[in-house]
């Protein structure tokens, strides 16, 4: 599951509902045995700063759980769910990657060459340049999108690449639309 962190932009009651499903997926004891025994693992994604932005700064480890009560929900899966979240494994940052990004080139490309044998394959690109907020997901998505853009129209196509910094972060701010009734 990506960008968990969008939990930030819910209402506390919407906030709330997300970490008892979080809690539900990541296993806590309140599943049916059924799934229990289901040969499922469940891994998200969530910004670094998640935890002490919307965890602590706004209260969330002590609110969440009082609202889950006066809502009828199980507090404890909704603490599951706040805990999978600030329990989260570190994801090597791409700075420290460069050779395993240069060998994952090679195997995406291949992959790529299987799924439209016509293509000229291109020498190996120069890597944008890397931040520690860069994420293997877009560095493959960048490759892909040129290497179908140069399928579709010419090898030759001169591909002008800019960066929006209003897309480079995502807000913690409730968004007034998503208010629910509290009552």
């Amino acid at each position: 599951m990506d960008e968990i962190e969008l939990i930030a932009q819910y209402s506390l009651l919407q906030r709330v509902k997300s970490y008892r499903v979080l809690g539900h997926l990541f296993g806590t004891t309140t599943l049916p045995e059924e799934i229990k025994k289901a040969p499922l693992v469940f891994v998200g994604a969530v910004t670094r700063d998640f935890e002490r932005v919307i965890l602590q700064e706004k209260g969330d480890w002590e609110k969440a759980p009082k609202i889950a009560l006066q809502k009828h929900m199980s507090e404890e899966v909704v603490k599951a769910g706040m805990e999978a979240i600030s329990q989260a494994t570190p994801l090597r940052s791409c700075l420290e990657a460069r050779e395993a990004i240069q060998s994952m080139w090679h195997r995406v490309a291949d992959l790529y060459q299987k799924a439209y044998p016509d293509w000229v394959r291109p020498s190996p690109p120069q890597l944008p340049e890397l931040y520690s907020t860069t994420t293997v997901r877009s560095i493959i998505r960048r490759w892909i999108t040129e290497w179908d853009v140069r399928r579709y129209y010419s090898p030759d196509t001169e591909i002008v690449i800019v960066e929006d910094e209003a897309i480079k972060s995502t807000p913690t701010e409730e968004l007034p639309e998503l208010e629910e009734d509290e009552e």
